[in-house]
């Protein structure tokens, strides 16, 4: 697959797809030249790349600086629409409910938590026969909480994040913009939360690509970041 730059917008998850995976969110290691590949696939297409991710803006901002790009951070509660315009966000999740999760989740060995303020996310990597037990505890907490909230279960992780904030979207906002308006979408990621911003595209005149998934070109990160070298030096 090549990118046609004056036509093609270009969207990008982050962990499972452009980054290995790790088993904690913070050991993930970006390759000391794949910013530098964005910024020229960026300039190529008139600015029109993007990241839709799970994690916070300020992380994503830390983890390619001095790359800035346009960015919706966890799955769309908080987007920037360009380099040059300010943040938007909702409300973070009520404190009690976050010390409420922590405090049932956080002493169990091999599970990791992590407040994201617009989400909230239970790691059980190191500890998969916990999964249901967890599943249900949050469950429960969510079902005496609020209705405004959705328990989703990604890959060895569950997710508790607001309803209607999700990638797709995401896209659609910025799709509603230059530069990326008129633009075919193309989505690349890898996890089920990523699934309905892959449908969007693709009903959309676009291209969705599941990373990992069988019969897809572009098997692992490392594929992607080969694909996006290779973009940038066209």
């Amino acid at each position: 697959m090549d990118l046609d730059f004056k036509k093609d917008a270009l969207y990008l998850d982050i962990d499972g797809t452009l980054l290995d995976l790790a088993v904690r969110a913070d050991d993930v290691v970006v390759p000391p030249s794949l910013p530098g590949h964005l910024y020229h696939l960026k300039q190529k297409t008139g600015g029109a790349v993007a990241f839709v991710s799970g994690r916070e803006l300020q992380v994503i901002d830390r983890l390619f600086a001095p790359l800035i790009l346009p960015a919706a951070g966890v799955y769309g509660a908080e987007i920037r629409l360009s380099p040059q315009t300010q943040q938007e966000h909702i409300d973070p999740i009520p404190n009690h409910l976050i010390q409420a999760i922590e405090q049932s989740v956080g002493s169990m060995q091999g599970v990791v938590f992590e407040n994201k303020r617009y989400a909230i996310v239970v790691d059980f990597k190191c500890a998969p026969e916990r999964a249901d037990i967890i599943g249900k505890m949050l469950a429960g907490i969510l079902g005496n909480a609020r209705q405004d909230l959705v328990l989703l279960k990604a890959t060895r992780a569950y997710e508790i994040k607001y309803k209607g904030y999700t990638k797709d979207r995401a896209i659609q906002r910025f799709q509603s913009v230059p530069p990326f308006f008129g633009r075919r979408p193309i989505f690349l990621g890898d996890d089920v939360v990523d699934e309905q911003a892959i449908d969007y595209c693709r009903k959309n005149g676009g291209i969705g690509i599941k990373i990992g998934e069988e019969g897809e070109a572009l098997a692992t990160p490392q594929d992607v970041r080969k694909w996006i070298e290779r973009m940038a030096s066209l």
